[in-house]
């Protein structure tokens, strides 16, 4: 069996990498990995490998995600800068959607892309055999910024460190105990609350607490949105 990664070279989701080296340094056997460069040409080469996947492989999506659809890559020059040196859905269109998503017909799916559960329903009824979404993943839910004054970067790495740690902790305890996708998704969210207590008990008192307090209100919103799709008693090794 493998477990297969799709990672975007997006500045935004550049905190991921490091999820895929720890995934791969555990076994690198077991992890395949795909990263959607800066053309065409790797996600098309990305898209080939899902469909040489095996029967009950699992795809793992760290892509953006909008209703019913996975994002390929954007990049740009620098982080931060707002004009767009490539960008795949402008090129080509949406990196998974209605039109291809047959492609994971018998795969296992986890999607860490905001929406994704629009894309779950969908994805069973072309066959894949079992999928976890999640729905809204948000790094920084605070409405109302003052300039300078209110550091938004300093919720965004909390959030981005726990929730990695999280999903990383998670599928490497399912694999090791051969647990079901039920028990994964159930695990996230156990681990979840656990990294929102960390934030908040170890950090109460401290200055610039109310940033460790946002942090932990992301983790909430994305724990809720997590939902399973399909046959959630199939086993992650199985």
């Amino acid at each position: 069996m493998n477990l297969l990664t799709i990672h975007p070279i997006n500045e935004d989701l550049r905190f991921l990498k490091k999820f895929v080296r720890k995934l791969k340094e555990y076994d690198n056997q077991l992890v395949v990995s795909k990263k959607l460069s800066n053309n065409t040409l790797s996600h098309n080469r990305a898209i080939d490998k899902i469909k040489g996947l095996k029967e009950n492989d699992i795809v793992c999506f760290l892509n953006h995600g909008a209703t019913r659809a996975i994002h390929g890559s954007e990049y740009r020059a620098r982080y931060g800068s707002h004009p767009k040196r490539f960008s795949y859905i402008d090129k080509v269109g949406y990196f998974i959607d209605k039109e291809n998503v047959d492609i994971l017909k018998d795969k296992k799916v986890f999607c860490l892309s905001c929406n994704s559960n629009t894309l779950g329903k969908l994805a069973i009824e072309s066959g894949v055999k079992v999928f976890i979404g999640f729905s809204t993943i948000d790094f920084d839910l605070r409405d109302e910024l003052v300039g300078n004054q209110n550091p938004r970067a300093s919720v965004i790495s909390k959030t981005k460190y726990s929730l990695r740690n999280v999903v990383y902790q998670s599928i490497i305890c399912s694999i090791e105990n051969n647990l079901t996708f039920n028990q994964l998704s159930s695990l996230l969210k156990i681990n979840l609350n656990r990294e929102m207590d960390k934030l908040i008990i170890e950090n109460k008192g401290k200055p610039g607490f109310k940033y460790y307090k946002a942090a932990a209100d992301c983790l909430l919103t994305i724990k809720e949105g997590i939902t399973i799709f399909g046959n959630g008693k199939i086993k992650i090794l199985e």
